[in-house]
């Protein structure tokens, strides 16, 4: 399938495919890298030979984005509009980024993995590949989180009672502090995964 508006960059050149996938761009003769990137996409390079007089062809396989999607349901059963559905990496090279979205009225949801890049050229830390999908409803208190490894591309979710937590920040003689920030994590998989200000 040709992909359009893709960016194809070689010899410091750089132009977007049409809808047909093509993109002219000009090089001087001699050997040297072709990159394909786009949005959300893997990007994807390969090495040309560029000879004189003639039109060099050159093709680039590019990888889609990840995408999952699925339906969040109440306990008995009913789709639920409106509810946010998070997708949180894990902590791995090239994880993909922190996304959501909300459920249409059929209760559906569809989340577009977006790649991260800070994981090429080394990877510092820890590691988990334990990912997770949350739903929230937080006008009628319901949840569901469900954890993985690979990506899927398919899941759906039954929202159960959620947890609220409540509490004081004070300082040491006891007085309210405001405008603190409460940072939670959660323990899945492997990992301690920070709930994102969302």
């Amino acid at each position: 399938t040709p992909v359009a508006n893709a960016a194809v960059s070689s010899f410091g050149s750089t132009a977007k495919t049409d809808e047909n996938g093509v993109a002219l761009v000009r090089a001087p003769i001699g050997e040297g890298w072709v990159t394909a990137s786009k949005d959300d996409w893997s990007p994807q390079q390969t090495k040309a030979i560029i000879e004189t007089g003639v039109t060099n062809h050159v093709q680039i396989e590019m990888v889609p984005p990840s995408r999952i999607s699925g339906t969040v349901r109440d306990s008995s059963g009913e789709p639920v509009a409106g509810v946010r559905v998070s997708f949180h990496p894990g902590q791995y090279p090239s994880a993909p980024k922190y996304v959501e979205t909300r459920t249409a009225a059929s209760g559906h949801y569809e989340l577009v993995m977006k790649e991260d890049s800070r994981g090429f050229g080394g990877w510092f830390g820890s590691t988990s590949p334990t990912n997770f999908v949350m739903a929230q409803s937080l006008e009628r208190n319901l949840a569901a989180v469900q954890e993985f490894a690979a990506i899927p591309t398919n899941l759906d979710l039954t929202l159960q009672t959620g947890i609220t937590l409540s509490g004081f920040v004070k300082d040491t003689e006891g007085a309210p502090v405001t405008n603190a920030t409460v940072d939670i994590h959660m323990l899945v998989g492997r990992s301690i995964a920070r709930l994102w200000p969302q």
